[in-house]
């Protein structure tokens, strides 16, 4: 219930979802704190997008806490958790205006999910975009080229990630249109453009007005 509500928007709902949850596991026979993983990460999202990313750091922080008292270790190769929970607080960073931070955190995200899952899994996809996204800002467009097109790849023009190969498809194009490949690079942005009017079909804007945030929000929040 606290990732639908938090899907809908339902933030403050959302963590009260995440509190009752806590509650019951808490009185569960046998509990464990590593239970409350979840608890941990989904309100740390919640609190993330009501913009209290304080709080929302140290609540995905508690989640990566859990995961080195499980498995021993920092960036354990084993749970896909431990890339979720990277993942989310290099976004917070982001929001928090601590670049380097972020783009650190979110490359710890790639080499978890890539040890965890494998490279041919979205969560890998996801952790390449966020890459190329970081190498954008720094002007590194080849690197950026080279993940946007890697996630892509793991997208593989599949129906269930549409948003996602939209937004990839936009930020590629942007990195070719830098590195003066301008016929590629804006076939993709006009591909991108097209997907998202049929993604949005209510859109007011106009194509050429669509910019990163429009795109970032078809992005489930988790991802974003």
């Amino acid at each position: 219930m606290g990732k639908a509500c938090s899907r809908n928007k339902l933030y403050h709902k959302a963590l009260d979802c995440y509190e009752e949850s806590r509650l019951i596991r808490e009185a569960q026979p046998g509990f464990k704190p590593a239970a409350l993983y979840t608890y941990h990460l989904g309100r740390g999202h919640a609190l993330w997008l009501l913009g209290r990313h304080d709080e929302a750091s140290s609540s995905i922080e508690q989640a990566l806490q859990l995961q080195v008292e499980t498995y021993g270790v920092i960036d354990d190769t084993t749970s896909h958790r431990t890339g979720l929970a990277l993942f989310a607080l290099g976004n917070i960073r982001l929001s928090q205006g601590r670049l380097l931070e972020s783009h650190s955190l979110h490359q710890r995200a790639l080499r978890q999910f890539k040890a965890s899952v494998g490279v041919n899994h979205m969560y890998y996809a996801a952790a390449c975009y966020k890459d190329g996204e970081h190498n954008m800002r720094f002007n590194e467009y080849e690197f950026s080229k080279l993940r946007f097109e890697t996630a892509l790849r793991v997208y593989c023009d599949d129906k269930h990630y549409r948003q996602e190969i939209a937004r990839t498809k936009f930020q590629l194009g942007k990195a070719l249109l830098c590195l003066g490949e301008t016929d590629r690079g804006g076939e993709l942005m006009k591909d991108a453009r097209e997907l998202y009017g049929e993604l949005v079909p209510d859109n007011s804007c106009a194509p050429n007005e669509l910019n990163d945030a429009d795109f970032d929000d078809l992005i489930c929040f988790w991802f974003r």
